[in-house]
């Protein structure tokens, strides 16, 4: 019963910010990735729930957002950018991580209080136009992502051909 009300609210979740993702606006302004810090928070491991929903795609650039839910029975914050690693079915794939981000509008990280079945989110930006050389597909396709927030790691599925987005994916800071 307790899984089905999870997932009921994360489907739930998940169809509020498809609706909403075409609407948000491009931007091309960037943090340095040296200037910005990992995630801050007080939230318990098993107090959030972590899914991914796509986001929109143009001029050669894709996006999928993150949804951080709070199932747990009390607030909690989170500030900061997310840590992403990628992994291929055999292994880890180094992929460089950024902040400028083509598909979001850039926002400096704050503080989000996350109250108990509120959403939070980021975005995942990437090239997707970029020629690798031929061999490269079979060494580079991402099927998931571990997502670190804290000291807390959460694994969701994620699809990706990185050698197409040069082995460089761009994360926003968490919204609310």
């Amino acid at each position: 019963m307790y899984k089905n009300k999870r997932r009921l609210r994360l489907a739930a979740t998940l169809v509020v910010v498809t609706a909403i993702a075409p609407v948000i606006q491009p931007s091309f302004s960037a943090f340095a990735a040296t200037t910005s810090k990992s995630v801050t928070t007080n939230c318990g491991g098993d107090q959030l729930e972590v899914g991914l929903a796509f986001g929109p795609g143009a001029a050669g650039n894709g996006s999928d957002i993150v949804l951080i839910t709070n199932i747990g029975k009390s607030s909690c914050h989170l500030e900061g950018y997310p840590h992403l690693s990628f992994w291929t079915a055999t292994s880890a794939l180094p992929v460089k991580l950024s902040h400028s981000t083509y598909m979001f509008k850039d926002v400096r990280p704050t503080r989000v209080q996350l109250n108990p079945g509120r959403v939070a989110s980021f975005g995942i930006g990437y090239g997707d136009n970029y020629n690798p050389k031929s061999d490269a597909p079979k060494k580079c396709l991402v099927t998931t992502a571990d997502v670190t927030l804290g000291v807390h790691k959460y694994e969701i599925p994620f699809g990706l051909d990185a050698c197409r987005s040069d082995m460089v994916v761009a994360v926003t800071a968490i919204q609310s």
